[in-house]
């Protein structure tokens, strides 16, 4: 009688269920959702696969209205969706178009690179799967969906009437294609012709010229040249001047601060220091934003705020002079009274204007003749002719302030100085010269 096998007790038997049992796969790894299981077809019937199906057509986070300036925006956030929901994985692969139809040909991003790839091209490729019952369809799809809910209003009008250039297939097999319609969008927002890398080169090349077009906005001037650097890359094109551009427009802004600080950031990079156009871009916004912030951005100096002070000055005084003149005429001081038989002559003459105090003042402009004295008295005051001011004044000539930065202006002039400082002083000492004068003839 053969040998009974010993009892398994409880604990014994569940091990050896544990050891006998089929062990479950590992499951997939994935980022996203989207990017799991690339080779599979997802199953919209599933509530895990209409949770996929909804997040991967919503609308993206920027709008697009189909203009350039908004070209970049929208290309972010449209690779960003890429990304999420596996648009670009190995077996699903809707972005990457080949360009040829060899196989192992060379392939180019249609987002990044659209003006790389023809229509002609997309199209060809994309004909190879879309109507297939693939996840690759299944990528194209949503593709499409996703672009179409993120057009505004106005972004879809001007596409309504071309839908032939964005779908595949004849009747019931006509299909809509992601791809395509991206490339449409791309060349209604950038006229996409042998000239546009020439004129978006053109662009980078004057940046000067544009800061001053948009008043120093740094922000807009960072946009107008990503716009313009990004699609010179669309092309396959390079702009090895880019740096130098970046600074010269920089250099042109009206803030006297923030170019100060950009030629900090020059002679660092002549001097050897690693410097990318982004990192240029991102320290001129952030300067840009401090000095926004703190009411700094365009700040008047001191020799300009002098300037405005000496300004409001002398038109208070001319207020002044003027009222007087007004006062006199009406109260018949000032003037000389007339013959009776002079009466009515010249009466619309002046009217209004001071007559009496420009008669009385008429000589300061009179030149002395070569025999004649260049000093005389008026009113006990001691009047000296200028030859600078080709005026009567009370300031001695070799004392005249006007003709002493008018002579300083000239050597600066010949000397080539291009220092705007003295410029402002000049201008600022030579307003107190004219005030000054306005008070003497008080």
């Amino acid at each position: 009688m053969a040998a009974q096998p010993p009892a398994l007790d409880a604990d014994q038997f569940q091990q050896l269920l544990a050891a006998v049992a089929p062990q479950p796969a590992a499951a997939a790894f994935a980022l996203t959702p989207g990017q799991a299981n690339p080779n599979q077809t997802i199953d919209y019937t599933s509530s895990s696969g209409i949770k996929v199906w909804n997040e991967a057509i919503a609308p993206l986070t920027f709008e697009f209205n189909i203009e350039a300036k908004e070209v970049n925006a929208f290309c972010e956030s449209l690779m960003e969706r890429v990304q999420k929901s596996g648009w670009k994985v190995t077996g699903a692969n809707v972005i990457d178009v080949p360009e040829t139809d060899d196989p192992g040909a060379p392939t180019r991003n249609v987002i990044t690179e659209y003006g790389q790839l023809s229509v002609e091209r997309i199209r060809a490729y994309c004909t190879t799967y879309i109507h297939q019952n693939t996840r690759q369809a299944q990528n194209n799809i949503q593709m499409y969906h996703c672009i179409s809910s993120s057009l505004t209003k106005e972004g879809r009008i001007k596409i309504l009437a071309e839908q032939d250039k964005y779908h595949i297939g004849e009747g019931d097999n006509r299909k809509p294609c992601g791809p395509l319609l991206f490339k449409l969008l791309m060349q209604k927002a950038i006229i996409d012709t042998r000239a546009t890398a020439s004129l978006l080169r053109e662009n980078l090349s004057s940046l000067d010229t544009y800061m001053a077009k948009i008043q120093s906005n740094i922000e807009e001037f960072n946009k107008y040249v990503k716009v313009n650097w990004e699609g010179l890359k669309a092309r396959g094109e390079r702009c090895d001047d880019l740096m130098i551009n970046l600074f010269k427009g920089y250099q042109a802004a009206s803030d006297r601060e923030f170019v100060r600080y950009i030629n900090q950031k020059k002679d660092a990079y002549d001097d050897g220091s690693d410097l990318t156009p982004e990192q240029l871009m991102t320290f001129a916004l952030n300067k840009y934003e401090v000095l926004t912030k703190q009411d700094l951005w365009n700040a008047k100096t001191a020799e300009q705020e002098q300037i405005v002070a000496l300004s409001a000055e002398l038109g208070k005084i001319k207020d002044v002079n003027l009222k007087l003149a007004r006062t006199l005429q009406s109260n018949g001081k000032g003037t000389n009274k007339r013959p009776n038989d002079q009466k009515g002559k010249g009466k619309n003459k002046g009217k209004g204007k001071g007559k009496g105090k420009e008669s009385k003042w008429a000589w300061k402009k009179v030149a002395p003749k070569e025999n004649e004295s260049k000093t005389k008295k008026f009113n006990d005051y001691t009047y000296h002719w200028c030859e600078t001011h080709k005026a009567w004044g009370m300031h001695l000539p070799e004392a005249c302030e006007l003709k002493k930065q008018l002579e300083a202006e000239q050597q600066k002039s010949q000397s080539n100085d291009n220092d705007n400082q003295s410029n402002r002083t000049s201008y600022a000492n030579a307003l107190q010269a004219i005030i000054t004068d306005l008070h003497d003839e008080e």
